[in-house]
């Protein structure tokens, strides 16, 4: 055989498999590329996640401040009605 055949041969294994592999990374990066533009619709982004953390935490104030003031409002007239039955206790002797 001559090296000319072998070397072209050689060549032509080489240029096929390197050829295979090109196209395979290529295959590879679309893939991923696929992959990165899909993300948004998969996850939340930091942005919209603070941005909801926010507004349930201002959610959560409000009804916090809401029980406390109703709380408030029951101590005060349980304060007051204590008050009540303590002089009614000292009136009577108790």
């Amino acid at each position: 055989m001559d090296y000319q055949i072998v070397l072209n041969i050689g060549a032509g294994l080489i240029a096929f498999l390197g050829g295979w592999v090109l196209n395979n990374i290529t295959k590879a990066v679309e893939r991923l590329d696929s992959d990165v533009r899909d993300l948004p619709r998969m996850y939340i982004s930091k942005e919209d996640y603070h941005r909801d953390i926010d507004s349930i935490k201002s959610m959560c104030k409000q009804i916090f401040d809401k029980l406390d003031s109703k709380a408030d409002k029951e101590d005060r007239r349980h304060g007051n009605e204590d008050r009540r039955h303590g002089n009614e206790d000292r009136r009577h002797g108790n």
